[in-house]
């Protein structure tokens, strides 16, 4: 079985390093600093799972989400927004952008992984 890869946008290093000692000894993740990169990423090779920050300088997760969307590659790769605000009208333009899930920070670690493991342990899209 292949190795699961998550690609995750987040502008605040520390919670990179958080992710990345979270995930990295069960899927290759790949970590990137904001939006445009993550995009670009994205249209090197198509991800099992992608954590988005929500609140990222210049593309948001948000537009991240519309634009992979939008776009005819990985059409049912799940999304997963993370965010530091918990509005409920955030977490609706989030879901209604074409995010999978939306969690809110802080949030309980052992949650988080279960999130990620049934996002990510999906086999409905196919890998680039």
């Amino acid at each position: 079985m292949r190795t699961r890869r998550l690609l995750i946008a987040d502008d605040e290093a520390i919670n990179r390093e958080i992710y990345r000692d979270l995930f990295e000894d069960v899927y290759a993740v790949d970590l990137v600093a904001d939006g445009e990169a993550c995009l670009a990423r994205f249209n090197h090779a198509c991800p099992d799972l992608l954590i988005l920050d929500v609140a990222m300088p210049g593309i948001d997760g948000i537009e991240v989400c519309q634009r992979v969307r939008a776009s005819a590659r990985c059409a049912d790769l799940p999304i997963l927004l993370v965010s530091g605000f918990d509005g409920e009208r955030l977490r609706e333009r989030g879901l209604a952008a074409g995010a999978s899930a939306y969690i809110a920070k802080p949030f309980d670690l052992g949650e988080f992984e279960e999130l990620v493991a049934n996002l990510a342990g999906s086999d409905a899209h196919a890998s680039a």
